[in-house]
């Protein structure tokens, strides 16, 4: 039998373990380390209306329903090429949630490490990624938000609203990792 596994980006095998629980239902665990299960509990094939998701956040692999984004690949490809574009930023990753396209970043630059005896493929696969900026939809528009940490405020600061996916991307993602980021406040308020 074939079990079902799923290779994370710091390259861990994960594997998917059924456990009956007392109603007589299934419930399923993401695990690494199968020599502490038994092989029948092992699953070779995912369950229906599920897949493995990994937070590139938090280094941590689980199961989920699947998302069905309101987002499309094309809109993701949009914003990918935009990325592939920036001077600063080499490694990101744009996850497509349910009502959002969020892009996550690294400020990790092979440059950085020319010349040091540092293994750049491992170390790839350790870097940190924070969360920069999410795209959302509003009928036929588009809206940028960032992150905001500043207290007794939303946790995102919606930036601006237009019908164009590239022009906002093109727009805001050149100002990730940098303080102009900060200059952009709550769209249509003054800042504070």
């Amino acid at each position: 039998m074939d079990l079902l596994s799923y290779t994370s980006r710091r390259k861990e095998v994960y594997y998917l373990k059924k456990v009956k629980t007392k109603k007589g239902n299934l419930r399923y665990y993401v695990v690494k380390n199968i020599e502490k299960v038994a092989k029948e509990d092992l699953v070779s094939e995912m369950p229906d209306g599920y897949e493995f998701y990994e937070n590139i956040t938090e280094y941590k692999v689980s199961i989920r329903k699947i998302v069905h984004s309101i987002f499309s690949a094309e809109e993701k490809k949009i914003v990918e090429l935009v990325m592939d574009k920036h001077e600063n930023i080499q490694y990101y990753s744009i996850e497509l949630d349910k009502e959002a396209l969020v892009l996550h970043t690294s400020s990790l630059r092979k440059e950085d490490y020319e010349g040091f005896d540092i293994n750049l493929a491992q170390l790839e696969m350790y870097q940190r990624y924070d969360t920069k900026l999410a795209f959302t939809k509003e009928e036929e528009q588009y809206v940028v938000f960032r992150p905001c940490h500043f207290p007794g405020y939303p946790d995102w600061i919606p930036l601006e609203t237009n019908p164009d996916l590239n022009y906002l991307a093109s727009k805001y993602t050149p100002h990730i990792y940098q303080e102009s980021m900060l200059q952009f406040w709550i769209e249509g308020e003054e800042d504070f």
